[in-house]
């Protein structure tokens, strides 16, 4: 598949200084240790790690379990840690290499701290395979943002289209997938959404601002302009949604908590699928997140962040994408 004599640099990856896990930037050398070459190009046990723009090469890791760390609460957090050896190459040889043929994914979108992990744990109840915030769409939309030129933007969104490719291929398993993006990667859905083959069917998750602000300052102690900005930039995504050929459904995290067998019957109708009731109710009754740094016994050990509640209203006010939510009918809520 690859050119006569074309050879991929195989690493392995040195732990970075003070970190308990393995990282590699993909940029430093200092962190990788030639390992060899391999003539072909990473097959199975071969996960999308980074694209090094400065060089203009693929990271791949390589030699991973793909399942387990797509069965992670966070995929990105899992691939990290799990990563030894690493395939790196120059994007043009992967370019000139075939695409895998994949089913579009059903996306998840929130503004975080609102039940999309949770869903993406759920989606066996419904005969889909879940797969939570892989890293490659995030550093996509932070490359997007930074391009200096078309030509750049055009070469970046070629080569997310072989990672996105690459990333799905080995997981379908005759499953369509339910892909939850990264919060911070939601403003970027329109780098993604061109990846996708048919009509996109997405689901967004929403919550009130000031409990979701309060919850996301005692898990990671954000600030309240954070929140705000993050929340704003969330809904401005969701209102541009509406005005697109997309199926969307939008699900509230309150309703979620307060009847979560309703709300899934309305999911399982909107993705056509019928939902395991058993199998959801033992999902349900799990953590998440459990394993990671947002398990609900750690966040809950942390002390509350100190905050005005009037302050954080009145900052909701003031910086609230009042025509988005019109638009997308949340009036009274947001």
């Amino acid at each position: 598949m690859q050119a006569d004599g074309t050879k991929y640099r195989q690493y392995d990856v040195l732990p970075a200084d003070g970190a308990s896990d393995r990282v590699i930037l993909a940029a430093d050398d200092h962190q990788r240790r030639f390992a060899g070459e391999r003539a072909d190009w990473p097959g199975s046990g071969a996960v999308p790690y980074a694209h090094d723009l400065q060089n203009d090469e693929l990271v791949t890791a390589v030699d991973v379990d793909c399942n387990r760390i797509a069965n992670a609460p966070f995929h990105w957090s899992a691939l990290r840690s799990a990563t030894r050896r690493v395939v790196v190459c120059r994007t043009e040889l992967r370019l000139a290499l075939p695409n895998p043929i994949i089913t579009d994914p059903i996306l998840v979108i929130s503004p975080g701290r609102s039940g999309s992990t949770l869903l993406a744990g759920l989606a066996r109840g419904f005969g889909l395979r879940g797969l939570s915030e892989p890293g490659i769409y995030l550093e996509t939309f932070l490359a997007m943002r930074a391009a200096a030129s078309d030509v750049e933007r055009q070469h970046i969104a070629s080569v997310q289209a072989c990672r996105h490719a690459d990333l799905l291929a080995p997981l379908e398993e005759g499953r369509p997938l339910l892909l939850k993006l990264h919060p911070y990667a939601v403003p970027g859905l329109s780098f993604t959404l061109p990846l996708l083959r048919h009509t996109p069917r997405i689901v967004a998750l929403v919550r009130g601002f000031v409990p979701w602000s309060m919850s996301w300052a005692k898990a990671v102690e954000t600030s309240i302009t954070h929140d705000v900005r993050l929340y704003a930039h969330f809904l401005e995504t969701l209102a541009e949604l509406t005005r697109k050929p997309v199926q969307l459904l939008v699900l509230r995290y309150e309703d979620l908590v307060s009847d979560p067998m309703a709300e899934l019957d309305r999911l399982a109708k909107f993705l056509e699928r019928p939902m395991d009731r058993a199998t959801a109710v033992q999902i349900l009754a799990r953590d998440s997140q459990e394993g990671t740094v947002m398990a609900r016994e750690e966040v809950a050990a942390r002390p509350a962040s100190p905050r005005d509640l009037d302050l954080m209203r009145l900052a909701w006010l003031l910086g609230r994408p009042a025509a988005a939510i019109e638009e997308l009918g949340l009036q009274g809520y947001l």
